[in-house]
């Protein structure tokens, strides 16, 4: 299956590795709106085509599916162009600058009968799918407390993408995007969020700590981009708990507590940097006819886009899109 790949820096570095032990899959274009960068990687990734303009890749006739790693305020943009030209997409998460956004991509995908899936690697990867077949199964009872965070101190200048609200900026979509999954995931919508964030200069946020209230339970979510934090999740339930390892949006391991005690560790084969996984899903849908994943689907992506929306109105983080 022919790939092009869109906006080529370190995130879709990372992917195009990744795709080169997929079987069945030839990165066969990039595209950069500088014709010197998007050579320099198709030779790095021995890709056949290198062109200097998005537009160019979406008119190869020969390229199937477009995985795009452009900051988030463009993947609407480029997946909508990318679909009208009948492309398949594989869009980095997050997949829009809020929900309104997602809909109008996913109802691109349904008009034009495309494959459309966010780039939410996580869901795919196999210590991510044990940890929530063993909710599934029972095995810590109900579960009562999600505890989850993600945070690390950035060195970026704050004219960078990643505190830029001209490029998405903040902590909560760079990711904080990665504990509200997991809390979404497992817990499903929650009846009341309360969010406090800490802004900059820039006006995004550089830390947000976040509640999420359910039914039955409760999810004590944080982000940050000022401080390096566990980056663990625990799921706790009534019979015990299981604690996603360092970093928890990656586990190379999953531990089962009781009591406090560990008393099962399951370790997973590095494989990888695991976005194999999801590329692998892509292509199993796409050659089902699907035009969505069942482990990632449209609406799976527009709750968790919702429940972002409502975190980001609590805690005061606004961008010119909403």
């Amino acid at each position: 299956m022919n790939w092009g790949i869109i906006g080529l820096g370190k995130i879709s570095n990372k992917f195009t590795e990744a795709l080169k032990i997929v079987d069945d899959a030839a990165i066969y274009a990039v595209a950069s709106r500088n014709q010197i960068k998007a050579d320099d990687f198709a030779k790095r990734h021995h890709a056949k085509k290198a062109y200097d303009s998005y537009e160019k890749l979406f008119r190869d006739e020969k390229v199937e599916v477009v995985y795009i790693g452009t900051p988030h305020v463009f993947h609407a943009e480029n997946a909508i162009a990318a679909m009208e030209h009948g492309k398949s997409v594989l869009c980095e998460k997050p997949i829009a600058m809020n929900r309104k956004q997602a809909q109008q991509m996913f109802d691109c995908a349904k008009a034009n009968n495309v494959f459309l899936m966010e780039a939410l690697w996580t869901r795919f990867i196999p210590s991510f799918i044990k940890a929530k077949e063993l909710v599934e199964n029972g095995t810590i009872g109900e579960v009562k407390n999600i505890v989850a965070d993600f945070g690390f101190r950035s060195n970026h200048s704050p004219e960078s993408r990643i505190f830029n609200p001209k490029l998405g900026g903040g902590s909560i979509l760079d990711v904080g995007i990665y504990p509200i999954f997991l809390a979404v995931t497992i817990l499903g919508k929650p009846n009341a969020i309360k969010a406090f964030a800490k802004m900059n200069e820039q006006q995004t946020d550089n830390a947000c700590n976040m509640i999420f209230e359910y039914e039955n339970a409760m999810a004590s979510l944080m982000s940050s981009l000022v401080a390096n934090q566990q980056v663990e999740a625990t799921i706790f339930g009534t019979e015990g708990s299981i604690r996603l390892n360092n970093r928890f949006h990656e586990p190379t391991s999953i531990s089962i507590l009781r009591e406090y005690k560990e008393v099962e560790k399951i370790e997973f084969e590095e494989l990888g940097s695991g976005m194999q996984y999801q590329a692998i899903e892509v292509q199993n849908c796409i050659k089902a006819g699907k035009t969505q994943s069942d482990l990632m689907s449209w609406n799976d992506s527009l709750l968790l886009h919702e429940v972002m929306d409502s975190v980001r109105r609590e805690a005061g983080i606004l961008y010119e899109w909403d």
